[in-house]
């Protein structure tokens, strides 16, 4: 969805964005766009931001695991046969939601303080609740991330952005003008199409943070049981001090056993 969206931002630009309600109705304007093809979008072979890691099904899980943990980029593994054909995709998400319901087989590594995470300390990037949406995405596809805290003006946490939010932009994307909003309404989007879409897997309406002191059990449970890809660790004042994504969070598992 990224490389759609920046795709289309490059092709049209804010000025022509900005001015319609409906982005379909700008593409029947535009011979160019609709002749364009998916290789044009997305080049193959796939960059390091979109790597494709395909595993065989008779592997076990904690390969799955390793490879999701290990690789940059990688948000996803495609499972195949013996034909390499497409049987099933393995996500992080799914990963952390196994782990919940079998925290027992952790053993001690679930009272692991986060603090000790491999990498805590190194920051977390956030950026202003008064910059737009796009200023968000474009910062993340430099930064090579998926996601970004949202501070106020004095460094508070309230709240985080990612590239899943892209579907604010409406199902059908006919809203790209909403690229251009403040995040703090753009957010407001993304909680609307949530409700609409699924009540039970809406993002939080507070903010979700957590503390030098907890557990990976306790943030496997919160990551888990918001469907939520990253967590931030704040001080006593809510200021992020550090971010705990999926793959961080799958990357000190594996390391510890």
């Amino acid at each position: 969805m990224a490389d759609i969206v920046r795709f289309v931002v490059q092709q049209f630009g804010e000025t022509k964005l900005k001015a319609t309600e409906n982005f379909w109705e700008l593409v029947e304007k535009e011979e160019y766009f609709q002749t364009r093809t998916v290789n044009d979008v997305m080049v193959y072979p796939l960059r390091k931001r979109n790597p494709f890691h395909p595993i065989p099904r008779g592997y076990s899980l904690f390969a799955v695991m390793e490879v999701l943990a290990r690789e940059r980029g990688l948000h996803r593994v495609p499972i195949i046969d013996h034909d390499f054909h497409l049987t099933h995709l393995v996500t992080q998400s799914q990963l952390v939601s196994f782990l919940h319901k079998n925290l027992d087989m952790l053993g001690d590594v679930k009272n692991k303080p986060c603090h000790m995470v491999t990498g805590f300390g190194t920051g977390a990037i956030c950026i202003k609740q008064d910059a737009t949406a796009m200023d968000a995405f474009d910062m993340m596809i430099r930064e090579n991330i998926s996601g970004l805290g949202v501070i106020d003006d004095d460094g508070k946490l309230t709240g985080n952005i990612s590239l899943r939010d892209l579907k604010a932009i409406s199902n059908d994307a006919r809203m790209f003008w909403r690229l251009y909003e403040p995040i703090k309404s753009f957010l407001h989007h993304v909680t609307d199409v949530d409700l609409e879409a699924d009540p039970e897997k809406m993002r939080p309406r507070r903010v979700l943070f957590a503390k030098e002191s907890d557990t990976l059990e306790s943030i496997i449970k919160k990551l888990s049981e918001h469907n939520i890809h990253r967590i931030f660790v704040v001080d006593t004042n809510q200021k992020p001090m550090a971010v705990i994504s999926l793959k961080d969070l799958l990357y000190e598992i594996i390391t510890s056993f």
